[in-house]
């Protein structure tokens, strides 16, 4: 059965005076267990004091016996340094166990902490930086690790953060009301499409946040390994020679001790390469399983979730079938009704500039007319006076006719100023033709339309085919 998460969380307050009682036993284990610890690495060091010293004392003792003083001078300074090398070393545990104790009490905070935030509304904070960044050593404190120390803290570490995501991962989702209506209003929330908010809230993204802090870690580790291979402690001849009795061995005996050196070595060498195989083979096996649990965990909870939720996706997939349908619809009237006015408008806008164009056409006819009329009037002063009586007679019918179309002719304001000076240039042409005409009547008008030279056709007619160029 699942768990109620939210009872838990209800009851925290609860819970958390028990967990107080927990925290305080936590931390009188760590206290004693690192202790009891520290204790034999203590005895361990007095251990090897006590019996490198008393070879030593036994050496110098030799040496005096022998009447070599400056041997045995040497042999003693070399006991007291021993001393002072155990007494640091002391000193480098103790701070060791400093570090160990409080980094211990700050995971043991931090699992409370991680428990609290994963039964809260946001689970993933239990993953999250702030946490792990509790729980990992810092540089300053793989520093005053051992090599060993630091590797098994990191390590031990990284397991509990992969543990805290799985739990996370497998959190019980809460209960989502399912007596929503149907009719709600479609949002891309409704579909499962997380907003900005709720990727932050995400398990993906709140790991790839915490990612960082492991990284640097690791780092840290690495650089305090490298550290350690690259600047190995000197080992002391001489104190070598007293602490293996190799001065007292004769040459076979060396020799066999040389090559059973050699065989520790290799042997050690071999085991330790063997148990790292089998702990990374373990660690595989160990986080597949974790993965495959999970892995069936999500995807029973999916199918679950799939099979309850399968008839109002597909209402809310209808639904928004219809409402794109309904905006489609609405678009394209939209679009009809545009393209409507937009049609209206150009036909306005045709209708107005071809009005203009056969008021300009009629205008430039009449000026071309004017213009032809001119050239005629220019030609009859070198003809005989009778010819020059009749072009000039002509020339005043037709320019007569002209006028009086154009002042009968109706023009819009556009063209007020162009029409007036083209009526004035007419007066003044009529009255300059009567001078020469003066038996002409009043009634000697040209009778029916003007006719159109080819020239004055075919240049109204080059001003059409632009006009049609340019309106299309």
């Amino acid at each position: 059965k699942r768990p109620d998460v939210s009872k838990l969380a209800s009851c925290w307050e609860i819970l958390e005076k028990d967990f107080e009682t927990i925290l305080e036993g936590e931390f009188a284990r760590i206290d004693e267990e690192f202790g009891l610890y520290m204790a034999a690495d203590l005895n361990k060091i007095q251990a090897q004091e006590k019996d490198l010293k008393e070879r030593v004392q036994v050496r110098a003792k030799e040496a005096e016996s022998k009447l070599d003083p400056g041997k045995a001078q040497e042999l003693r300074a070399m006991a007291l340094s021993i001393a002072n090398e155990a007494e640091t070393a002391k000193e480098h545990r103790e701070a060791a166990k400093v570090a160990r104790i409080n980094l211990a009490r700050r995971k043991v905070r931090a699992r409370k902490e991680a428990l609290r935030k994963s039964l809260g509304e946001e689970p993933t904070e239990a993953i999250g930086k702030e946490l792990l960044k509790e729980q990992l050593p810092s540089e300053e404190v793989i520093k005053q690790l051992s090599a060993y120390e630091a590797l098994a803290e990191v390590s031990a570490t990284a397991a509990s953060c992969f543990r805290a995501l799985q739990v996370v991962a497998l959190r019980p989702p809460e209960e989502i009301s399912r007596t929503a209506s149907k009719d709600a209003p479609i949002s891309p929330v409704s579909f499962g499409w997380a907003s900005e908010e709720q990727k932050e809230k995400d398990l993906v993204h709140a790991t790839a946040e915490a990612l960082p802090e492991l990284h640097a870690c690791l780092d840290s580790l690495r650089k305090r390994l490298q550290q350690e291979k690259d600047t190995a402690p000197e080992v002391n001849q001489k104190l070598r020679i007293i602490a293996t009795d190799e001065d007292k061995m004769t040459k076979d005996d060396k020799r066999e001790f040389i090559m059973f050196e050699g065989q520790q070595e290799y042997d050690w060498e071999r085991q330790i390469s063997l148990k790292m195989k089998e702990q990374m083979r373990k660690r595989d096996v160990h986080t597949k399983e974790c993965l495959q649990r999970i892995t069936r965990a999500l995807h029973r909870r999916w199918r679950r979730e799939r099979d309850r939720e399968k008839a109002r996706s597909l209402e809310r997939i209808d639904a928004l079938i219809k409402a794109m349908d309904a905006t489609e619809a609405e678009l394209d009237r939209i679009r009809k009704e545009h393209l409507q006015i937009a049609q209206e408008q150009v036909d306005e806008l045709e209708s107005e500039r071809r009005r203009l164009q056969e008021q300009t056409r009629v205008l430039m006819g009449a000026a071309l007319v004017v213009r032809q009329e001119k050239a005629r009037i220019n030609q009859a002063w070198y003809a005989e006076p009778r010819e020059k009586r009749a072009l000039t007679f002509q020339s005043l019918k037709i320019i007569r006719r002209l006028h009086s179309d154009m002042i009968n002719f109706p023009v819009t304001a556009e063209f007020k100023q162009k029409h007036s000076v083209l009526l004035y240039s007419l007066r003044m042409l009529e009255g300059r033709l009567r001078k020469d005409c003066p038996t002409a009547k009043d009634t000697d008008v040209q009778e029916g339309p003007l006719e159109e030279t080819p020239e004055l056709k075919a240049q109204l007619d080059q001003v059409d085919a632009e006009f049609e160029e340019q309106l299309a």
